[in-house]
Formats: C-alpha cells, structure tokens, sequence
C-alpha cells in the first residue's frame, strides 16, 4: 500500500515540476522579449510601459499570494534541519494532518 501512495505522490510531484518548468520557461521568454525590445529602442509607445506596469503589479499581488507557501517551505525546512523526524515515521500534525515522512 504505501509503495502505490509513494508511486503516486512522485506522479503528481513531477507534473507538478513540469507545470512549474513550463510556466517559469514562459516567463524567461517573455521577459527576453521585453528585454529585447527595450535594448533595441524598438518604438512601441504607451504600450511597454503598461506592460511593464502589469508585471509590477502580478509580481506584487504574486508575493501576497505566495506568502503561505513560503512560510510552509520554510517551516518544512526548518523541521527537517532540526533533525527531530526521520524518514519513514508516521507523524500527527496539530491540525490533524497525517501521514508518514
């Protein structure tokens, strides 16, 4: 049983890794481009300068959002360098999260 919930949890980890490539590999090319396009004076008026606004304005509302996250990979990171639980205990959160490490 828990050789078919590890097979399982690699699965939905590598598409999950995929995903986040893809979408980071996006991000590089459009960024390029608006690199690009600034590094060579090309003329594009108003609209470049929305574009970049935009992002500003993603990159803050991106940072609210992922505030949670951040604080689980740091508790996550925090709790593996304490050296408290090792790798095939089975573990009991307080908020009733289950399962093993």
């Amino acid at each position: 049983l828990q050789s078919k919930v590890k097979d399982t949890d690699e699965r939905a980890l590598l598409a999950r890794a995929k995903i986040i490539n893809s979408v980071l590999e996006f991000l590089c090319l459009a960024g390029g481009l608006l690199v690009s396009v600034d590094v060579l004076n090309i003329k594009t008026g108003a609209t470049l300068k929305s574009i970049y606004s935009s992002f500003g304005l993603a990159t803050i509302i991106t940072a609210f959002g992922a505030n949670q996250l951040a604080l689980d990979v740091v508790s996550g990171l925090a709790l593996h360098g304490s050296d408290k639980v090792y790798e095939g205990e089975k573990v009991l959160f307080g908020n009733g999260l289950k399962g093993y490490v």
